[in-house]
């Protein structure tokens, strides 16, 4: 739909967007999405970036950079998506949608710290061999998790969508909403033995 949308507005001109360095034509002025990339995407930043790319473009410039007054990411893209289920209505699915999303973009962040933070991992995840395995499950969990993400937003009704959830174990609100308490607990147990390892040679001394 959002094609043949796109493709109705470039016929009657108001997609027109100037010329490139190049002097080629842009006609990408009401592009909002990025089919390919979407299609290819195997995290949700890319899925994110590549559908429903004028309203992330408008939010991002009106609304999520003029929260850097907090001083913190996460509250601002917290307060961002918070608007944005206003902006839809006033369904409890709506918000348990952005909520996921926000679960969703934190998990995602800490892993992939996480993996950069492990070379040797990283260097095996990267391996000719090993890549496309990584990148053929990542797909899978694309396609399982971001339907799972949307069904709240396609089922506003709780009752209803809770049936849903049910029939798949609550397995994205275990692992998103999990993450973000067992996460930094996990950083503070790890903080803590790390603490007393160096204090123990201290005290046999």
């Amino acid at each position: 739909m959002i094609i043949l949308k796109e493709g109705s507005c470039t016929i009657i001109g108001i997609t027109y967007n100037d010329k490139d360095v190049n002097g080629h034509e842009q006609w990408d002025a009401c592009a909002n999405v990025h089919l390919l990339q979407f299609e290819k995407s195997t995290q949700f930043t890319e899925v994110i970036q590549s559908f429903n790319i004028l309203t992330n473009k408008w939010v991002a410039n009106y609304i999520y950079k003029r929260l850097k007054f907090f001083g913190n990411k996460q509250v601002s893209q917290a307060i961002t998506l918070i608007f944005l289920a206003l902006w839809h209505g006033l369904h409890f699915g709506y918000y348990l949608c952005f909520a996921l999303e926000f679960g969703v973009m934190k998990f995602e962040s800490d892993v992939g710290k996480i993996l950069a933070s492990k070379p040797r991992v990283a260097s095996f995840l990267n391996d000719p061999i090993v890549k496309p395995v990584k990148l053929v499950l990542l797909r899978i969990y694309i396609i399982i998790f971001l339907s799972y993400c949307m069904i709240p937003l396609s089922i506003v009704n709780r009752t209803k969508a809770n049936e849903v959830f049910i029939d798949v174990y609550y397995s994205g609100h275990i692992l998103y909403f999990g993450w973000l308490v067992a996460y930094p607990l996990g950083k503070c147990v790890l903080r803590l033995t790390k603490r007393n390892s160096t204090k123990e040679p201290t005290k046999n001394e």
